[in-house]
């Protein structure tokens, strides 16, 4: 058949049929792929499954950019189908210091933002006058003892005072007559103190829960008390005239006798102890720790994990493997209970010891740290620099300016979602005496 008139020829129809067969037979395929969750990679010249970025942060009304794009989805979000690659992320917030991150998207694996909570723009609040001695916070910052020395160097009176941090009210505890500083200690378990005096060849020991401050127990020995471990059901054990006494509700009682001044009770209640460089469990050996060592104290034992303190470091052995020993060139430790773990540093270095034996170097820094302290239950740290106050995250290796020019005795941190204050004594903007910060 003859078509007159028309450019529609055989050949062309034929051209075009083939053209719509090449288009669907190419296109086709490069829409599932695309829907099913591929990208081409032009850089590696190779078709990959994408990758998915989940962000879920506090404040809940923050901005969050993508590439500098500002995202319209609201907390928490999920950016499917995102190729390969590296993208940068930032959340902003009206009052608070931005967070900002380079985060890497793997092929069909989701990159995780969670756990994380703006800091505050804010400055410090002086809450009381320097009126103490030393300031000694509670381990969740929620109360802190003052001391007030006496005036004259023939006098032995000292002033004790209970700071309740969350409201600010300020009482009296304690007026303590005692040859020496009294020593001051919170239990890192609960809101317990430990007010230890020496007065007339009497060793006296009291124990205060500052909810119910007029409830004292009260202790005397007349041997000194060497050192001591908190439990974890309040009571406490002290080392005194080579034997193990655990006081508990007013009453003493000797549980153990002729034992190493090197010794730890368990969460078993079983007694740990190091003679002669031998660690042994109830009197069995257990571990050979070698001539070499020149061994402080026990820190902790567990099922999995030993932590010895020695004279300019750490030892952590793992009892699953006790040829496994880690040792960490640091002089402080701090127990994080949020994270489980223990932190461990130096003025350059900061180190994490888990809880099976395992070690981790979080920081290592040119300028000098002193005190560190977690900010939350995740990992946050609070690390005091000169006149500084850092925040740092290991996790995700950022580190925020909180303060600078102050000059910092003491420090507390409360981690209440509610509070998230930082308190310290020192100088500020000319001012001396006690502060907070909100962060």
């Amino acid at each position: 058949m003859t078509y007159l008139h028309t450019w529609l020829t055989r050949q062309v129809r034929i051209s075009i049929m083939l053209s719509l067969f090449a288009i669907f037979f190419i296109v086709s395929p490069t829409v599932l792929m695309y829907t099913a969750g591929y990208r081409f990679d032009w850089a590696t010249k190779q078709l990959k499954q994408t990758g998915v970025i989940s962000i879920d942060i506090l404040p809940k009304d923050a901005q969050i950019y993508l590439n500098n794009v500002l995202l319209e989805e609201s907390l928490p979000i999920r950016l499917p189908n995102l190729a390969p690659g590296t993208y940068t992320v930032r959340f902003s917030a009206s009052g608070y210091q931005d967070w900002q991150k380079e985060i890497t998207v793997e092929s069909k694996k989701t990159s995780y933002l969670k756990d994380i909570t703006l800091f505050k723009q804010t400055t410090p609040t002086k809450i009381s006058e320097n009126d103490f001695s030393n300031i000694y916070f509670s381990h969740n910052a929620e109360y802190a003892v003052t001391t007030l020395n006496p005036k004259n160097k023939n006098e032995y009176n000292y002033q004790l005072n209970l700071l309740n941090l969350k409201n600010n009210n300020n009482q009296e505890l304690l007026n303590i007559e005692s040859n020496t500083q009294p020593t001051i200690s919170w239990s890192t378990e609960s809101n317990l103190v430990l007010i230890y005096t020496f007065l007339k060849n009497k060793y006296n020991l009291k124990i205060v829960n500052p909810d119910y401050a007029n409830e004292t127990q009260n202790y005397e020995f007349n041997e000194p008390i060497e050192n001591w471990q908190w439990s974890n059901n309040s009571a406490l054990y002290i080392y005194s005239n080579d034997g193990i006494i655990i006081l508990n509700n007013n009453t003493s009682q000797e549980i153990y006798n002729n034992t190493s001044s090197l010794w730890f009770i368990d969460s078993e209640e079983k007694l740990w102890t190091i003679n002669n460089n031998v660690l042994r469990k109830n009197n069995l050996a257990e571990i050979n720790l070698g001539n070499n060592l020149e061994i402080k104290k026990i820190i902790n034992i567990n099922k999995d994990q030993v932590l010895l303190q020695l004279n300019n470091e750490f030892l952590a052995i793992e009892l699953n493997n006790k040829e496994l020993k880690h040792n960490v060139p640091a002089q402080n430790i701090y127990f994080n209970t949020g994270t489980n773990e223990w932190l461990v540093y130096s003025p350059w270095e900061l180190w994490s010891v888990y809880q099976n034996g395992t070690t981790a170097l979080l920081t290592r820094t040119s300028e000098s740290m002193g005190e560190i302290l977690p900010l939350d239950n995740f990992g946050l740290l609070l690390i005091h620099s000169n006149n500084k106050l850092l925040g740092f995250n290991p996790g995700y290796y950022l580190t925020h300016e909180l303060l600078k020019d102050a000059e910092i005795k003491e420090l507390g941190v409360n981690l209440n979602l509610d509070l998230r204050k930082i308190f310290f004594s020192g100088k500020f903007a000319d001012q001396s005496g006690l502060f907070s910060l909100e962060y």
